[in-house]
């Protein structure tokens, strides 16, 4: 009898922490996997121009998970470090910008405001054609800053950012064009 409850016990330990640690920071389910020295590489696909974006730093913080990347250029020049929390969303921590909200609010048409940005889920499940690989289900979300900027993201969970662009709106970038995932 106590041998079955040290049995019961030691598996509802490993069931209770494996149940904990897989909400924040989990890589397979993540729309942008924390993992440290995880790198992307991006071509601007109007150029030669490549971005390589990498995570330097993890840690654990009573908010949730914080990773500092060695650029963050998704949203301009705005910091390098981002917090995700309990609930799925993620946070720009140095401008306190949620930009990506919470996992039971991406839904098509939510909306949201955060800090000065104005957020929108253009669609929960997009498919993505890069150079003949399709990412699908992607999330696609939709910023504006005033009238000054505009950005928009793809995240395939697992994956992180497939594509993106950030412009600048007044006055007007020159050239509008996007940034894809390289493989």
């Amino acid at each position: 009898m106590m041998r079955i409850n040290l049995i019961s016990l030691t598996f509802l330990a490993a069931l209770f922490f494996s149940c904990n640690s897989a909400e924040v920071n989990n890589p397979s389910t993540s729309l942008l996997p924390l993992v440290k020295n995880k790198e992307w590489n991006y071509k601007y696909e109007k150029s030669d121009s490549n971005i390589s974006v990498k995570i330097i730093v993890i840690s654990s913080i009573s908010a949730g998970t914080r990773a500092q990347f060695d650029s963050f250029p998704f949203f301009g020049d705005f910091g390098n470090d981002i917090i995700e929390k309990s609930d799925g969303s993620y946070l720009l921590e140095s401008q306190s910008f949620m930009f990506i909200p919470p996992g039971d609010k991406i839904k098509s048409g939510y909306k949201w405001e955060s800090k000065e940005w104005k957020c929108s889920v253009v669609n929960e499940k997009e498919d993505v054609n890069i150079s003949g690989k399709v990412y699908k289900d992607c999330v696609h979300i939709r910023y504006s800053l005033s009238i000054t900027f505009s950005a928009e993201i793809w995240l395939k969970i697992g994956v992180g950012v497939v594509k993106w662009s950030f412009i600048r709106t007044n006055p007007p970038s020159p050239e509008f064009g996007y940034f894809l995932l390289k493989d």
